[in-house]
Parts: structure tokens; sequence; C-alpha cells
């Protein structure tokens, strides 16, 4: 039954980003479980031996619990997700105003949401309920999942935000204890300590980066791309071949690659960076006992 698999969409989107990023209450989880059992009644319905007119009437009803069930669970997801959204302190200014603007999308869906559940409580024929997951499944594609993704991608960036914080506020006390103990003029001291240096400050300077992307989901600081292009060097090879008669031809220099990375992909290579600066800092910390 097309139904089927429309639901089953929607459940894979249902806490597709939510779920995997954040962790979720009991309602929610409950709410899950109601899904799938509805999905379970509805598949049952196969070997039931009924009248045709019977069958009709029971898989109505079963459809239509079931596409109920999926409306409410996104509706606690969401409701969910905008909670902790809003709750996440930012500086006043863009990022405040685009904080304002995403909770704003999210208050929407769950608006859509249970306008939908309303039609679907009142749908006469099976084809209105395929007809209102077919336009759920085509909404959640085109504007719900790509807000969902900004959302968890904002609260990505902030919290790794508050990670970088309490990192460099570590380096700089190791840096003062180092000084205190004149640890500083041990070769191996000073080798760890700058190599953390070094990825704190790649790991802010990656995730300075994924704050001017989110910025591109402002309206005024709407750019045609929401990736970042990062250079990487290219190992330099030699870039000649010599002919037959000893003729030194030179061939064309590669072309450096410019791989695109995402606002996730920028906050996975800072919080990976940090983390290697963190096992410095134990190695510093050893090193002072």
């Amino acid at each position: 039954m097309k139904l089927r698999y429309l639901i089953a969409i929607c459940i894979a989107f249902s806490g597709l980003y939510t779920a995997t990023a954040f962790a979720q209450s009991d309602a929610i989880k409950s709410a899950r479980e109601e899904v799938i059992t509805s999905i379970e009644k509805l598949n049952a319905l196969d070997s039931v031996t009924l009248k045709p007119e019977e069958r009709a009437e029971l898989e109505l009803s079963l459809k239509r619990v079931a596409l109920g069930k999926i409306l409410t669970l996104s509706t606690l997801e969401t409701s969910e997700l905008r909670d902790k959204f809003i709750a996440i302190e930012v500086p006043e200014g863009d990022f405040s105003d685009l904080q304002i603007l995403i909770a704003d999308e999210l208050k929407a869906s769950i608006a859509v949401f249970a306008a939908q559940e309303k039609k679907t409580v009142a749908a006469k024929s099976i084809t209105e309920i395929q007809t209102i997951a077919t336009e759920i499944k085509t909404w959640r594609e085109t504007k719900y999942n790509p807000e969902i993704r900004k959302t968890i991608d904002f609260m990505l960036v902030f919290q790794n935000g508050a990670v970088l914080k309490t990192a460099e506020d570590r380096l700089l006390k190791i840096e003062v204890n180092l000084e205190k103990t004149n640890a500083t003029k041990s070769k191996f001291a000073e080798s760890l300590l700058e190599e953390a240096r070094e990825k704190i400050l790649e790991a802010k300077d990656l995730h300075d980066n994924a704050l001017q992307l989110l910025l591109a989901h402002l309206p005024k600081k709407a750019v045609t791309a929401t990736t970042i292009e990062i250079e990487i060097p290219v190992i330099e090879e030699d870039v000649s071949t010599t002919t037959e008669d000893g003729t030194v031809v030179e061939l064309p220099e590669p072309e450096i690659e410019k791989p695109i990375l995402t606002i996730r992909e920028l906050v996975e290579s800072s919080i990976r960076n940090i983390k290697d600066a963190y096992k410095n800092f134990i190695a510093l910390s050893e090193f002072l006992k």
C-alpha cells in the first residue's frame, strides 16, 4: 500500500537530526513506540480475512490512526527541539536575530503538524489520507528538513563554542603553571604546549568559519552557497618531463583541490582539534606532577 511507504518516509525523517544529536524525553520515546505499534497493526491487516466493506473501513481507521501518531510524534519532537534551541544564550546582534528567525520557523512547523493532524482526524476516505500523507512527505523534504538541519547546525556551533572556550581557559591555566614551575625550559613540555596551542588555534579558526557560514541563513547575509571552501596544499611534484631528444617540457601545474565543508563538518573538525589538544593537556599535567 502506498501509504505505508509514505509513513515509512515520515518516520525516517522524524527525529533524523534531533534523535541523533540530542537526548529526548520519555514522551517522545513513548510517542515513537505508539507509531511503531500503529504501523504493525496496519501491516497485520493483510493477514486478516474480512468482507471488502469491513476491510475498507478498518483500513481507513488504521491509516488514520497511524498518520495521526506520526504527526503527534513530529509535533512533540519539534516542540522539544524548539525549547532547547531558544534556551541557547547567544550574543545580541546577527546571531540573536537568526535565533529568533529559526525559532519562528519551528513554531510555524508545529502549526503545520497541528493543522495536518486535524485534517487526518476529519478524513473520510483512504484517498484523503493518501493525499495528506503525500503533502506531508513533500513539505518535509522541501521545507521542514532543511529547517531542522539549520536548527541543529546552529545548536552544534554554539555548543562547540562553549567547549572551545573551556579548552582555551584550560590552555591558559597550563601556561601559567608551566611558567611558575619553570617547566617551559623543558623541550618536551614546550613541544607539547606549542602543539596544543596550534590545535586550539586551528579549532578556533574552524569554529569562526562555521559562525560565518551560519550567518548565511540570515536574509540580509544570504549568499549563493551555504558551504565554505578550504584550500588544501598540494604536495609539490616535478612538473616537467623530458622528450626523446632531451628537450625539457614544462607540464601544467596541478590545480589545488578545494573540498567543500559544511557547517557540521567544520564543527566536527574543530572538535577533533580540541580533543587532540586535550591529549597534550593530560600529558602536560602528568609532566607537572
